[in-house]
């Protein structure tokens, strides 16, 4: 593998926060890498628990939430306000 090709280094989850999340936590605490993945956060509800699961044991995991936007600004993103709040 050289420095510019990229083939295997990402895993492909597909619709799944949870084992996603899960995931992130087995390999952080096997060792030796910082996984990180990222969904919308509308959907972050799927993947609480396992993200709790990485607090409580101080793993070593990154979580990137992303809001949806719509095309037009005027229109609400579909983002309920509750996650947030979840996620601070």
């Amino acid at each position: 593998m050289t420095g510019g090709d990229i083939a295997g280094n990402y895993l492909h989850y597909g619709v799944r926060e949870f084992g996603m999340a899960a995931i992130m936590n087995g390999v952080a605490l096997h060792g030796g890498f910082v996984p990180y993945g990222g969904t919308f956060l509308v959907f972050q509800d799927y993947a609480r628990n396992a993200v709790r699961m990485s607090a409580l044991m101080r793993q070593r995991v990154i979580y990137v939430f992303t809001m949806i936007r719509s095309a037009s600004r005027r229109r609400p993103t579909h983002q309920p306000i509750e996650h947030l709040r979840a996620c601070a």
